[in-house]
């Protein structure tokens, strides 16, 4: 089966270090692993939220999108994704 192409607009995997945006919304990802969201929601209020790590940031991604509009949302999934790693196969003693 040939490899899939990535789409031209491919950001590649979320790292440390590194912002990412969306409509209305900046995060940063910052290099001790916390992330931090800011910008407004669809009510125009501010966000301005850090969470210790990816895994606070994945899971508190369904309850943040009922404040957002749809765009906000779905790009914060699409975050959510970037930042997730391949889970490992047991080792064997």
């Amino acid at each position: 089966m040939p490899h899939a192409e990535r789409p031209p607009n491919w950001e590649g995997p979320w790292r440390p270090g590194q912002t990412r945006e969306a409509p209305d919304l900046r995060a940063v990802y910052g290099t001790d692993g916390h992330i931090r969201l800011t910008g407004r929601d669809r009510w125009g209020h501010a966000i301005d939220t850090t969470f210790e790590s990816p895994r606070y940031f994945t899971e508190a991604i369904p309850a943040l999108a009922r404040s957002l509009t749809d765009p906000q949302a779905m790009r914060l999934r699409q975050l959510g994704y970037l930042l997730a790693e391949p889970e490992l196969p047991p080792q064997s003693p």
